[in-house]
């Protein structure tokens, strides 16, 4: 086990890592590799513009779910999920620039229903599923489910919540199990200083069979969950620094900030905050990063 020293850096490194990623891959968003490589060269900084027009260190709405899921499990640990639904509500509110459709139908559902139980969120991303099929195979769970594993002293909770509060918006097997590595991967990489082993045992207990083959195929930037978790696993194993991991997967393009974020979480928790490129961690807001010392303080207190 690590000491609080260096357990207080990888919580902080996945914090700032994940929301890094979505900044660094923003612009990029949806853009082929190849017309990423005619246009930019190599991205390595933060540069703004793209679909949704960011200013450099701006985030998606990728932040602001993870940032809703983690300020849940702060004001509620026992039963969070009725907290997170409300902070999704007033980000649905606020009318967000971009909203993955899955999550949005989720969360106008169950505004309009009222919805405050783990239960009722679960029936209504049910009938989502039912209804939109392979939609809710899609990364949104995943990317906003950074902080269970980082918060919980109980490798059990941490991964109890993570499933759950997936399963607010996606109802989807793979999803569910990909949320539930994820909250393992966290919690043993910031605790434990093997993290080759933390990759491998990962793998090994995961429930589902067929996950082991999809998350070692063919890697694609997309939005399906398997995809996504194998491209930030695969540049994570390919690179030795945070700096490297986050730039071969933001040049990707496809949906590069959600993999990015992913990623950058990760690979965060994995070599700390110390080896964040601090060109990157000033872009972000003062604000941005006030919010994310705080979560870090919650989660070590």
């Amino acid at each position: 086990m690590l000491g609080s020293k260096k357990l207080d850096s990888k919580v902080k490194g996945a914090l700032y890592g994940a929301v890094i990623g979505d900044a660094l891959g923003a612009p990029l968003e949806f853009m082929r590799s190849d017309l990423i490589a005619s246009k930019y060269g190599t991205v390595t900084e933060m540069i703004g513009g793209g679909w949704l027009n960011v200013a450099p260190g701006e985030t998606t709405d990728d932040t602001r779910m993870m940032l809703a899921v983690a300020n849940g499990i702060v004001r509620n640990p026992d039963d969070p999920i009725p907290e997170i639904g409300t902070q999704l509500y007033e980000w649905l509110n606020s009318i967000p620039r971009d909203i993955g459709e899955t999550c949005k139908s989720a969360i106008e559902k169950a505004q309009e229903k009222g919805c405050k139980t783990a239960s009722g969120w679960l029936d209504i991303s049910r009938k989502i599923a039912d209804e939109n099929g392979d939609m809710s195979g899609g990364n949104g769970a995943l990317v906003r489910n950074v902080y269970p594993g980082l918060f919980y002293r109980d490798l059990s909770l941490a991964e109890k919540y993570s499933k759950l509060i997936g399963q607010m918006t996606h109802y989807n097997e793979e999803s569910t199990e990909i949320c539930r590595i994820e909250a393992r991967m966290l919690y043993r990489m910031a605790r434990e200083r093997d993290v080759a082993r933390c990759l491998e045992i990962m793998l090994e207990e995961t429930e589902h069979s067929d996950l082991k083959v999809l998350m070692r195929s063919q890697i694609n930037p997309g939005e399906w969950v398997v995809d996504s978790i194998n491209c930030a696993l695969h540049c994570i194993a390919r690179n030795i620094t945070f700096e490297d991991t986050l730039i071969e997967v933001i040049n990707m393009g496809g949906d590069s900030n959600t993999i990015a974020s992913i990623s950058g979480a990760i690979a965060g928790a994995m070599y700390g905050y110390e080896m964040i490129p601090v060109r990157w961690v000033e872009a972000l807001s003062p604000e941005l990063k006030n919010i994310l010392d705080s979560l870090t303080d919650k989660a070590m207190a």
